[in-house]
């Protein structure tokens, strides 16, 4: 009996014996392959040479995402990791905040969304202490010590869409309502409003009466507020309704269908999306000035690059910008759709 319980443990003793050695064989195969995985994927991993953070006001609006995916594969190709700023966080930062948390990381470059804020002005100064490059793109921050200003002349796009209003109203036009940004420190609006103002000056044969109106809050409530307070008033609805955003054009078209005003307003807007361009297609919307996203991105690299590389860089890069009407919508989407 002793004998067999002791040939028994002996059994016991090898089998046990033979799990370990074949665990740890397991073991080592196991972490070898994982070794030589983690190598491989860090032999497979791109580096990058700067770090460019992108600041706008509305991260979710596709004018920006375009804007952004261009600079992306442009800034790919130079070797840089270009960073929508702040994006997926669980609390929204203001431009000003997230340009101030940029700084302190350090980041190489400052792709940002100017305006004439006096915080942002400092933050753009700071910038410039610390060594960052700092492009404004779409709107400037003329005070500051940007580098360069990526995107349309204000006054060449103010005067592009008095001529809309010139060339395709009718001579009973009398009242031309320019709506704008509340926000007073976005100064290239007042420059607009300026460039629209001469001219129409230039006609000769009509005198209009022009008058701003100011979007009562941020976002898109404020806008479709301010938009429906001025349908509803119809003694003093304006022959024309000139918006000078993607959100008020949108808002102005929508209000024209639901106050039965589609043709009696002419509407003119700015920027493009899906439903601006079929407000165009239904003939609600007049026309609407456009900016090649697509240019812009690789415009604000290509400045990035041109510092880095010499030291200095023009003040202002140009971005075309185009009239899209009924004439030529249909054109247009065809061209975007061969573009895709």
């Amino acid at each position: 009996m002793d004998q067999k319980k002791k040939g028994l443990f002996n059994k016991v003793i090898i089998c046990f014996l033979l799990a370990i050695a074949v665990l740890t064989a397991g073991s080592i195969f196991y972490f070898k392959y994982m070794i030589e995985k983690v190598v491989q994927e860090e032999e497979n991993l791109t580096t990058y040479d700067r770090h460019i953070a992108m600041i706008v006001e509305n991260k979710e609006d596709t004018f920006w995402k375009e804007v952004y995916e261009s600079a992306r594969q442009e800034g790919e190709e130079q070797g840089y990791y270009i960073e929508m700023y702040g994006e997926n966080l669980p609390i929204a930062y203001s431009k000003q905040e997230l340009i101030k948390i940029a700084i302190d990381a350090s980041v190489d470059g400052i792709i940002i969304e100017g305006d004439d804020s006096e915080q942002l002005i400092q933050e753009i100064s700071r910038a410039e202490e610390r060594g960052i490059p700092v492009m404004t793109v779409l709107s400037d921050s003329t005070q500051s010590t940007r580098q360069c200003y990526v995107g349309i002349n204000s006054y060449n796009l103010g005067q592009t869409l008095g001529r809309e209003v010139l060339q395709n109203i009718e001579d009973d036009v009398k009242t031309i309502c320019i709506l704008m940004n509340r926000n007073e420190a976005n100064t290239s609006q007042n420059i607009i409003y300026s460039g629209i103002s001469e001219a129409l000056g230039k006609n000769t044969r009509n005198q209009y009466k022009i008058f701003a109106m100011a979007i009562q809050d941020e976002g898109t409530f404020g806008a479709e507020e301010t938009v429906r307070d001025i349908f509803l008033k119809e003694e003093e609805l304006p022959d024309v309704l000139i918006c000078l955003d993607k959100i008020s054009t949108t808002s102005a078209c929508q209000a024209a269908v639901d106050f039965n005003k589609v043709g009696e307003v002419k509407i003119i807007g700015c920027y493009s999306s899906n439903t601006i361009l079929e407000a165009i297609q239904k003939e609600i919307l007049q026309a609407t000035v456009t900016f090649d996203t697509q240019n812009m991105g690789i415009k604000c690299i290509e400045a990035m690059t041109e510092y880095w590389e010499k030291g200095h860089v023009s003040g202002y890069k140009s971005v075309e910008a185009s009239l899209i009407t009924v004439e030529n919508i249909e054109e247009y989407m065809k061209n975007e759709t061969d573009i895709q």
